[in-house]
């Protein structure tokens, strides 16, 4: 199972009236293999319109979004890159919470008239990994409600990676994914 393991910062978490403004993503070629080819752009938002909640949390600042590559465009770069190196096949998108991001992502894509290209199934990072803390510390087991602390919790190596930068966050839950793999087979 080739995954894309992706992450996503708004201007809103209202699919609406936000927009996408950065995309981080990793390649998998399964779930217990290295996380081994990342994409991360930024994105120019299509309104001005800024829930100041949902610009804090990742501290994207303005003038990186004003200078940011159009949203169509990167959104044509992010398919072509995930066909790339999923070399053709088939993948399935992955997220930290696939109730989220997926659905943004869908709206996004019509907002700028695309079509959605990706593939219909979807892998949800944060219920995998769950299961695995649940395994290894128990049924009253702290949740999973970040992706780097989990994969830390779950043993992975996540020195460096900022919380909040999409692309980081995409490499946590591809390492928590990971790591969950391995636990859950033992």
């Amino acid at each position: 199972m080739k995954l894309i393991i992706l992450d996503l910062e708004c201007t809103d978490s209202d699919l609406v009236k936000g927009d996408i403004c950065e995309i981080g993503a990793w390649y998998m070629s399964s779930p217990d293999a290295q996380p081994d080819h990342s994409f991360q752009s930024y994105l120019k938002p299509l309104t001005d319109h800024r829930d100041p909640e949902a610009m804090a949390s990742h501290e994207i600042s303005e003038e990186t979004l004003q200078n940011a590559p159009y949203c169509g465009g990167v959104l044509e770069d992010f398919v072509a890159w995930c066909r790339s190196v999923a070399g053709g096949r088939r993948y399935i998108l992955s997220a930290w919470g696939v109730h989220f991001d997926i659905p943004y992502l869908r709206m996004q894509h019509s907002k700028v008239h695309q079509e959605y290209p990706h593939p219909g199934r979807s892998f949800d990072a944060k219920t995998y990994a769950t299961a695995a803390l649940v395994r290894q510390h128990g049924p009253n087991t702290q949740g999973a409600r970040n992706c780097i602390k989990t994969a830390d919790r779950l043993g992975a190596d996540v020195d460096g990676l900022q919380l909040h930068s999409a692309r980081d966050d995409a490499l946590g839950a591809a390492l928590a994914v990971r790591r969950a793999t391995l636990i859950l087979r033992s």
